[in-house]
């Protein structure tokens, strides 16, 4: 982007999403596929010094969460097809988030949007995929690399890493939402990267927080006490209230 017109890059982005989601018939396509690079550099801009903004999503006066909304909206405009839900994972999974966003809000934001089971079967295959295409999906994206890391892990193995962790909580959330709870669980707690178990332990346990899923939570809990890993304190007494109370 020529220098005089970096200040102003921020009102064309906006003007440009804005543009391609009115997009609809048949062109709806080739707009879905450029709202997709627009949101991944955004996404890249969130933890790179790319734009002039350290936080260029906001900027745009979107929540990054509504954002990847309105981008998979358009993706699944004409439907559901095995391409469409692997770029709507791979998205999803790889995003970088602004500050003002949690990455599970982006697992909920695409478990919004594959409306049913067939289409959430399909995504759980790209799911364990991922991880494994990780470095290659990276290679396909032309601003890979450019700008300067704001975060202290930069190394592209740190990123593969957190990411397929990611990959592995997305796989127990639509496995949650098609009731299958064991399997969730257990290929979460297999394909997590975590050496610490207590720390997998309470990331599963984040997971099972909702009332309904109390006796999994105290479950897990008592297995991983079995087992010998000392749940942190806060699990402790969280431990002590659900044992002893109706929840």
């Amino acid at each position: 982007m020529r220098k005089e017109k970096r200040s102003k890059w921020r009102f064309e982005v906006k003007g440009f999403i804005k543009q391609l989601l009115s997009v609809g018939g048949e062109n709806s396509e080739e707009a879905a596929k450029l709202l997709v690079e627009i949101y991944n550099m955004l996404s890249y801009a969130c933890h790179y010094y790319v734009f002039t903004s350290e936080n260029p999503i906001s900027v745009l006066k979107y929540r990054q969460a509504d954002l990847l909304g309105e981008v998979l909206g358009k993706l699944f405009y004409s439907g559901y097809s095995e391409e469409t839900i692997k770029v709507a994972t791979y998205l999803t999974l790889d995003s970088n988030v602004d500050r003002e966003t949690l990455h599970g809000e982006l697992f909920y934001v695409l478990l919004e949007a594959l409306k049913t089971p067939d289409t959430k079967m399909m995504a759980l295959k790209y799911c364990e995929e991922f991880p494994k295409k990780y470095y290659d999906y990276q290679s396909t994206k032309q601003f890979f690399k450019i700008g300067k890391s704001r975060s202290y892990f930069s190394s592209i193995d740190y990123r593969h890493m957190e990411h397929s962790n990611h990959a592995a909580e997305m796989y127990l959330l639509i496995k949650f939402a098609l009731q299958e709870h064991e399997e969730g669980i257990e290929y979460f707690v297999k394909n997590t990267d975590e050496i610490d178990e207590e720390v997998v332990l309470y990331r599963l346990l984040l997971l099972l927080w909702d009332d309904e899923l109390n006796n999994l939570w105290i479950r897990e809990y008592e297995k991983a006490l079995a087992a010998g890993v000392e749940p942190r304190e806060m699990l402790q007494r969280e431990y002590l209230k659900r044992k002893n109370s109706d929840v």
